[in-house]
């Protein structure tokens, strides 16, 4: 069963790389680009594009690391919250809902 799970991102991925294929064929041309202190480069467009893709790729992944990191520690500090709170008796729990807002005072 885990295996017609993947089967959709398999065949996205080889359209994928379908694509990537026929647009290198088609865009066979070259780009200059001029770097400061290193010079001219003349580089392939689809070298150029793949090296971009990548490096957004990099970008992306390392902004969801964050995020699942950042997630993972807040469901880990909820779970011990939720077995304190399972420990203690019912005489103990207030009967008010718990507010993570402060008290609002009238000064």
């Amino acid at each position: 069963m885990d295996y017609f799970k993947k089967v959709p991102f398999f065949l996205i991925f080889l359209l994928g790389l379908v694509y990537i294929a026929l647009f290198s064929y088609y865009n066979q041309g070259y780009i200059d680009i001029e770097a400061p202190y290193l010079g001219n480069f003349k580089l392939p467009t689809a070298l150029l594009v793949l090296f971009s893709f990548v490096i957004g790729s990099l970008f992306s992944m390392g902004y969801f690391v964050v995020e699942l990191t950042r997630k993972s520690l807040e469901i880990r500090s909820l779970s011990k919250q939720l077995k304190n709170l399972r420990g203690t008796s019912r005489d103990q729990v207030s009967k008010d809902p718990v507010s993570t807002e402060p008290e609002k005072t009238l000064s």
